[in-house]
Protein backbone atom coordinates (compact mmCIF):
# COMPACT_ATOMS: atom_id res chain seq x y z
CA UNK A 1 0.00 0.00 0.00
CA UNK A 2 1.33 3.39 -0.97
CA UNK A 3 1.02 6.44 1.53
CA UNK A 4 1.05 9.87 -0.02
CA UNK A 5 2.00 12.65 2.08
CA UNK A 6 1.08 16.02 1.72
CA UNK A 7 3.37 19.02 3.49
CA UNK A 8 1.52 22.26 4.33
CA UNK A 9 3.90 25.56 5.04
CA UNK A 10 1.43 28.06 7.20
CA UNK A 11 3.23 30.69 8.50
CA UNK A 12 1.23 33.25 10.60
CA UNK A 13 3.52 36.24 10.78
CA UNK A 14 2.28 40.13 12.26
CA UNK A 15 2.46 42.96 9.33
CA UNK A 16 5.14 44.78 11.22
CA UNK A 17 7.89 42.61 11.25
CA UNK A 18 10.79 43.44 9.23
CA UNK A 19 11.52 40.31 7.99
CA UNK A 20 7.84 39.97 6.06
CA UNK A 21 9.30 40.85 2.42
CA UNK A 22 12.01 38.02 2.60
CA UNK A 23 9.94 35.38 3.99
CA UNK A 24 7.25 36.10 1.38
CA UNK A 25 9.77 35.77 -1.42
CA UNK A 26 11.09 32.47 0.50
CA UNK A 27 8.00 30.87 0.66
CA UNK A 28 6.88 32.10 -3.39
CA UNK A 29 10.24 30.75 -4.38
CA UNK A 30 9.66 27.21 -2.83
CA UNK A 31 5.92 27.19 -3.92
CA UNK A 32 7.58 27.63 -7.65
CA UNK A 33 10.02 25.10 -7.55
CA UNK A 34 8.21 22.51 -5.47
CA UNK A 35 4.26 21.75 -7.14
CA UNK A 36 3.64 19.01 -5.74
CA UNK A 37 3.63 20.63 -2.08
CA UNK A 38 0.32 21.47 -0.25
CA UNK A 39 -0.66 24.86 0.99
CA UNK A 40 2.21 27.59 1.63
CA UNK A 41 0.78 30.18 3.16
CA UNK A 42 1.52 33.61 4.39
CA UNK A 43 -1.26 34.17 7.25
CA UNK A 44 -2.38 37.42 9.03
CA UNK A 45 -4.97 38.83 11.49
CA UNK A 46 -6.83 41.70 10.02
CA UNK A 47 -10.19 43.07 9.91
CA UNK A 48 -12.79 42.14 7.87
CA UNK A 49 -15.46 44.67 5.78
CA UNK A 50 -17.54 44.17 9.38
CA UNK A 51 -14.33 44.94 11.65
CA UNK A 52 -14.31 41.59 12.85
CA UNK A 53 -10.81 40.44 13.49
CA UNK A 54 -9.99 37.37 10.64
CA UNK A 55 -7.19 35.08 9.70
CA UNK A 56 -6.37 36.50 6.03
CA UNK A 57 -4.22 33.95 3.95
CA UNK A 58 -1.85 34.78 1.07
CA UNK A 59 -1.65 31.57 -1.15
CA UNK A 60 1.58 31.04 -2.87
CA UNK A 61 0.43 28.14 -4.62
CA UNK A 62 -1.78 30.58 -6.45
CA UNK A 63 0.94 31.29 -9.82
CA UNK A 64 -0.66 35.07 -10.11
CA UNK A 65 0.05 35.71 -6.25
CA UNK A 66 3.69 33.91 -6.54
CA UNK A 67 4.97 36.17 -9.55
CA UNK A 68 3.38 39.36 -7.68
CA UNK A 69 5.22 38.79 -4.56
CA UNK A 70 8.35 37.98 -5.91
CA UNK A 71 8.30 41.01 -8.06
CA UNK A 72 7.57 42.76 -4.73
CA UNK A 73 10.55 44.87 -3.03
CA UNK A 74 8.96 46.04 0.18
CA UNK A 75 6.84 45.13 2.86
CA UNK A 76 4.33 48.21 1.86
CA UNK A 77 4.09 46.47 -1.68
CA UNK A 78 3.25 42.88 0.11
CA UNK A 79 0.55 44.79 1.98
CA UNK A 80 -1.11 45.99 -0.77
CA UNK A 81 -0.67 42.16 -2.47
CA UNK A 82 -2.44 41.01 1.08
CA UNK A 83 -5.47 43.68 -0.23
CA UNK A 84 -5.54 42.24 -3.56
CA UNK A 85 -4.74 38.73 -3.82
CA UNK A 86 -5.19 37.56 0.54
CA UNK A 87 -8.30 35.51 1.13
CA UNK A 88 -10.30 35.76 4.64
CA UNK A 89 -11.06 32.39 6.02
CA UNK A 90 -14.49 31.51 6.60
Amino acid sequence: MQENVRFDFLEPHRANEKDNIGKAKGFAAYAKENPGVGRIQLIRLEKDITGKPRFKRLDMTMSEVREAVLSAINNDELDHLFDKFGMFDF
